[in-house]
């Protein structure tokens, strides 16, 4: 979903909501990039410090573990330390990352402000090579290195503290208009930072298209129909199900390698 002219009145006022600003023109007589410059500077004024982050994440954390269990296995555990620890010495914005491993049979990971990185026991199960595994840890740490995570917490975060709980969700819906558009460069990013990160470690990242090209087989079979025991075989996780088409993931990745 792409942000449209109509909705622009309404990034407007939340510009207005979260700058503090009580002469902002209407939105709708500014061209795009000006408001989007304006609400960049807006937002930038509000970024959450390191200790606002970890508060965050760690709330977000016990949310988590209210919905989902956490798998206490110390050899699972003790591979994705493995293979995820050495790729956040890459990073300016990884010195305290904590990777959880929860008891779930999607194939799914994400991560969250704070330094958050969960994986599903799904995952694990699906990634056949520690290179496939690195690769997608590399993806969500490169969301949080660069800053993806704490952009999508601090508008409704500051618009809580401001003015309530209305606030919040009003300025976490302009949040998602403004960067809708931008969704799919950000996991791009994320994509590249992941790459790069694990070819400095492992001098090779192969596995990252060929997991990326598991994934595209793998929702292929999910969009056809399946018996109920070929459909547990083709449980794609919501969160990767939310990126960009994998076929253009691995053309970029393959093109971005060229270069």
């Amino acid at each position: 979903m792409r942000a449209c002219a109509a909705a622009w009145p309404l990034v407007g006022l939340g510009v207005v909501l979260l700058s503090g600003c009580r002469d902002v023109p209407p939105a709708v007589a500014r061209p795009a990039e000006t408001i989007r410059a304006k609400a960049k500077e807006a937002m930038d004024s509000l970024a959450l410090t390191p200790a606002e982050q970890r508060q965050i994440g760690a709330e977000f954390h016990a949310d988590i573990l209210k919905e989902h269990h956490e798998l206490r296995d110390a050899r699972a555990q003790r591979r994705v330390e493995r293979l995820g620890r050495p790729l956040t010495r890459f990073g300016k914005n990884l010195s305290d990352v904590h990777f959880v491993i929860l008891a779930d049979p999607e194939i799914n990971a994400f991560s969250h402000v704070g330094g958050w990185v969960y994986v599903n026991a799904g995952l694990l199960d699906f990634a056949r090579t520690d290179g496939e595994l690195r690769f997608v840890l590399g993806h969500e740490l490169g969301h949080i290195e660069l800053g993806h995570c704490a952009r999508a917490a601090m508008v409704a975060y500051r618009a809580e503290r401001r003015a309530g709980e209305v606030a919040g969700a009003l300025a976490g819906d302009i949040y998602h208009l403004l960067t809708a558009g931008y969704s799919q460069d950000q996991e791009y990013a994320a994509d590249r930072w992941g790459r790069d990160a694990c070819l400095k470690v492992h001098g090779t990242t192969a596995d990252a298209v060929r997991f990326l090209h598991r994934i595209e087989v793998l929702e292929a079979r999910a969009a056809q129909p399946q018996t109920p025991g070929e459909e547990a075989l083709a449980k794609i996780g919501a969160h990767f199900r939310s990126h960009p088409p994998t076929a253009e993931r691995i053309a970029r990745l393959k093109a971005t390698a060229t270069r």
